[in-house]
């Protein structure tokens, strides 16, 4: 069905945060959203900040599990996951 209209801000920062996820961020969301749908996994990222931190240290801490030479940290990438990507930013 197509869409007639210019996404609204909030839907397009959702879908800029949702493109700058990993692969393992949008399931751990998906997963922590009890959905298969992205926009689900926004409104909770959006109303649950401590939330976002977890999967984000979460993903850290695979990331460095994987990477023990240190080239990723727990750190590396919060910023996807604490505050919602502005659409206009490259």
């Amino acid at each position: 069905m197509p869409i007639d209209r210019e996404p609204a801000a909030d839907e397009s920062m959702g879908m800029a945060w949702w493109n700058g996820l990993t692969e393992r961020a949008r399931a751990l969301w998906l997963e922590r959203a009890d959905s298969a749908v992205p926009a689900d996994a926004w409104a909770l990222f959006k109303g649950n900040p401590g939330i976002a931190l977890e999967i984000g240290l979460q993903e850290g801490a695979e990331l460095a599990r994987a990477n023990p030479d240190g080239a990723a940290s727990q750190s590396q990438g919060l910023d996807l996951y604490l505050a919602p990507t502005d659409p206009t930013r490259h």
